[in-house]
């Protein structure tokens, strides 16, 4: 391997690692969330309710962005390669 696919895998690396992190908080965030308030309010119920509304609200993000990580994986290299700079920042706009 040359050294700039080295940049890359060493840049992959430090991404993932990077999501990994945040994946793990992220658990256990929400399970230390959930225990607080389990017993703030000393009832299973509301946090029942809790996770009901948390649900809720990760399936309404889900259906309101449908596609755009695939799209941008897939449009995105498209437009690098042919050095289209308005496309592809219209394409990250969109995203956001």
């Amino acid at each position: 391997m040359d050294n700039s696919q080295d940049q890359n895998l060493t840049r992959l690396a430090k991404g993932g690692g990077i999501s990994a992190v945040g994946n793990s908080f992220d658990i256990i965030s929400r399970m230390f969330t959930g225990v607080f308030i389990t017993h703030l309010f000393k009832s299973t119920a509301t946090f029942g309710l809790y996770e009901l509304a948390y649900r809720l609200i990760f399936f309404i993000r889900i259906l309101a962005v449908p596609g755009t990580n695939e799209g941008i994986r897939r449009f995105m290299p498209i437009y690098r390669a042919d050095k289209d700079r308005p496309a592809e920042k219209g394409l990250l706009l969109y995203s956001l």
